[in-house]
Parts: C-alpha cells; sequence; structure tokens
C-alpha cells in the first residue's frame, strides 16, 4: 500500500494503515533530509515514480494534485486511489455520526463552532479533518464518539469514493486555488462532490445566496436546509463575540447543521453566545496606544480578506502579501475603498496586489512581514486598526498560514505595550 504524499493526513494515513497490519509505502516529493521518518514505513523520496503502480492499491495526500503523471497513470490501470478521509472512514470500527464542512471560506471557523456547539451539548465531539487531528487519529484511537465533525477542503473532498455524511454544509464558494484548478468550475464540481456523495436519508446545508451552492441543489437527492443572512432567525446572533456579516452566515449554517441533528435551540444559543472564534481569524491580538491589532492570516484568499476589512472598523493599515493563488483581488479592492488608509504590501504577491489597487488606495511596498508590521507601527496612530489578512498563501516565506499568523503576533507583541 503507498500513500502518496507524506505531510500531517499523508502520515496519519500511513499510520493508521501500520496499526491494521499493511506493509506501507510513502511515496513524498522532498528530500531525506526534510523527511521525518516513521519506523516501519518504506520510503520512496525525491518524486513520485512508476514503481508505486506496482501496489494493490494508493492512498493520497490533499496536497499532491490529482493530475500527476504516475497518478494518471494507476488510474489507467484501474488502481483505487482515495484520500485520507475516505480511508479513516472505511476504518472506523465504531461509527459516528458526521458533519462534514467545506466552502472557500468559514470553514474553519463553522466547524469549531460547531463542535463548541455540541460539546456543551454534552455530545462526545471529535473534531478535525483539515483542522486539527487528521480523522486517521480517532480511528486509530479506537475511542468512541457521537459526532465526528470535520472541515474538508476542496483537496480533501476529490478523495472521497463512498463518504456518507449524515450533514454536509457548503458554505459558500469563491475563486481560489487557481493555481492547481484549470477553472472555478473544475473547483466548484471537487466541493459539490461531498454532497452528491450522500444518501437521501442524510441532510445537506447549503448557502442560498451563493449561486454555486444553488446549482449544485439540483444534482443533490438529500434533504437540503438553506441559510442566509437575508432570513430571519429564532436566535439571537448580534451579541455574539464573532464580528462581521460573513459569521453571521457561519452562524446560521452552524445552526442548521446542529438543529439536524436534532440538537436543542438552548444549547445552540448557548453555544453562539460563548463561542470566541478562531485562532488567525480575524483575531484580537492587543489594543495598543489606541491601535487595534488583528491577525487574519488565515483570510488566504481575496474574498476573505475582503470579508476581514468589511469586518474591522476603520481607519486600516492594512498588511497584505505572500504567494499569489491566481484569484485576483477584485474583491478586497472594493472593501479596502473609503476604509483603508494604507496597505503595506510584502512578498512575492505584493507587485500584483500593488497593481489590482492602483488608484484606489494608498500602497506601500516592503519585503518581509517583519518590514510590515514596523511601517505599520510607524503609520498607525490612536483609533487605527492595524490588519493582517494577506489575500494570499503564505508559501513565498512560511511554511503555512498557522506559522505566519504566530510570526505576526510575536512582531506586534514586541513593538507594542499595554
Amino acid at each position: 500500500m503507498t500513500v502518496v504524499g507524506g505531510g500531517v493526513s499523508g502520515n496519519a494515513a500511513a499510520r493508521l494503515l501500520l496499526s491494521r497490519g499493511a506493509v506501507v509505502r510513502i511515496s513524498d516529493s522532498a528530500t531525506e533530509d526534510k523527511v521525518t521518518q516513521i519506523s516501519g514505513v518504506a520510503y520512496e523520496l525525491g518524486g513520485h515514480t512508476d514503481a508505486i503502480l506496482q501496489d494493490e492499491m494508493l492512498v493520497l495526500s490533499p496536497g499532491v494534485d490529482p493530475r500527476h503523471p504516475v497518478l494518471a497513470k494507476a488510474r489507467a490501470k484501474g488502481m483505487p486511489i482515495c484520500g485520507e478521509v475516505e480511508l479513516a472512514a472505511c476504518a472506523l470500527r465504531k461509527k459516528p455520526k458526521y458533519i462534514a464542512i467545506t466552502g472557500t471560506n468559514g470553514k474553519t471557523t463553522t466547524t469549531a463552532l460547531v463542535g463548541h456547539i455540541l460539546r456543551g451539548a454534552a455530545k462526545t465531539v471529535f473534531v478535525g479533518g483539515n483542522i486539527g487531528e487528521p480523522l486517521s487519529t480517532l480511528a486509530m484511537s479506537e475511542e468512541a464518539v457521537e459526532i465526528a465533525v470535520l472541515e474538508l477542503s476542496s483537496y480533501q473532498c476529490e478523495g472521497l469514493i463512498t463518504f456518507d455524511p449524515d450533514v454536509a454544509v457548503w458554505l459558500n464558494l469563491a475563486p481560489d486555488h487557481l493555481d492547481r484548478y484549470a477553472t472555478v468550475a473544475d473547483y466548484a464540481d471537487a466541493k459539490a462532490r461531498l454532497l452528491q456523495l450522500q444518501s437521501s436519508t442524510h441532510t445537506s446545508v447549503i448557502n442560498e445566496r451563493d449561486p454555486y451552492c444553488l446549482t449544485v441543489v439540483k444534482s443533490l437527492s438529500t434533504k437540503v436546509r438553506r441559510f442566509s443572512v437575508d432570513k430571519p432567525t429564532d436566535y439571537e446572533l448580534e451579541k455574539t463575540p464573532l464580528l462581521g456579516v460573513h459569521n453571521r452566515e457561519n452562524q446560521r449554517a452552524a445552526i442548521a447543521a446542529c438543529e439536524a441533528l436534532g440538537i436543542a435551540h438552548d444549547a445552540i444559543q448557548k453555544g453562539l453566545d460563548t463561542f470566541q472564534g478562531v485562532e488567525h481569524r480575524i483575531e484580537k491580538v492587543t489594543v495598543s496606544d489606541g491601535i487595534t491589532w488583528y491577525n487574519d492570516s488565515k483570510g488566504t484568499n481575496d474574498d476573505a480578506a475582503s470579508k476581514a476589512l468589511a469586518a474591522v472598523a476603520a481607519p486600516i493599515v492594512w498588511l497584505a502579501g505572500g504567494k499569489d493563488k491566481g484569484g485576483g483581488y477584485t474583491l478586497s479592492r472594493k472593501a479596502a475603498i473609503g476604509k483603508v488608509k494604507l496597505a503595506i504590501l510584502y512578498g512575492a504577491a505584493a507587485p500584483l496586489i500593488s497593481d489590482a489597487m492602483k488608484g484606489m488606495i494608498k500602497v506601500e511596498r516592503v519585503d518581509t512581514l517583519d518590514q510590515a508590521v514596523a511601517r505599520a507601527r510607524e503609520i498607525a496612530v490612536s483609533g487605527d486598526s492595524v490588519l493582517l489578512s494577506p489575500a494570499c498563501s503564505s508559501f513565498d516565506q512560511f511554511n503555512n498560514y498557522e506559522e505566519r499568523g504566530r510570526k505576526f503576533k510575536a512582531l506586534v507583541q514586541g513593538c507594542t505595550h499595554d
């Protein structure tokens, strides 16, 4: 059995297979000095070769492009290829109910919120997938939980074959990952797979304001629950801790998902009232000298950055940049007009963002996040908000958005005082 791609998901899948007595190999593009090897696992490093075609099955890590030539050969041979979530769901001996959540933006917040509500309702819960622990961790633990709440990226949805969640939530879709998908429609098809695999007795929760979500409804045989910020609700949301209209959508999606599993109104309201949000998503770092600093490192695309800009009080000193993902910056430009006093742009994508903002807002360019934070401290005055919402991936200067967010918070704490 070959796991194609290491990383968090791939390594978890390999450990699960080992625990069930399989002979396991990991094929990874990294070189030996970059890989911490797992005892009992064979390795093919430095790239994926035809050697993996001799195995009976491939488990594909979400970070590996399914268009790789070796994978095309595997499909031509009829080799089974699945993702880590599919593998783990099949391997679980004690099957929980599943709530699976996808979307371009809001997945982490909504997943964490659903888990928080369920725990407050005295349910035993696993929260993981694209956040926290992979599902394989639960399969190896043999722990019995009532409900598994999973955040699933489009890459993870691609690897599903029979996975049939009790509740599947599609929050929204905006251009993203166009360095991997040929078109936005291809990206949407990957998301839609999660709902299209559901059986008729299960529930799909969709955003009725999103045209892509509405399109997929036509192909579903499930019970469909729709949410929208335009609809009245029996819940009190305005005084809850989460900022922004987009979080009102996330809350409504979480409400619909929990109601679909029969969670009581009072338990849901209590969860909404006590949920403080997630790290790296419009996270208030500190207020110093009247300046409020926000870490939105998870704002890795144009749509996410636009929502953060809309949620945070003006005037804003906006820090953006990183590795461009091919989705443009139209939405964040629109949100920035009239709110951003200065955009400080850093990293590989800085020239592209600068061009997109030309003539609309004032911009400055620096090389690194360190320099961006230092410049923000010089420019910001009492009453300003300083917002890191990069609109880009982190991969030009950091390993992931978490590392970028932690670095930002350390820089902020180093240049401010309460």
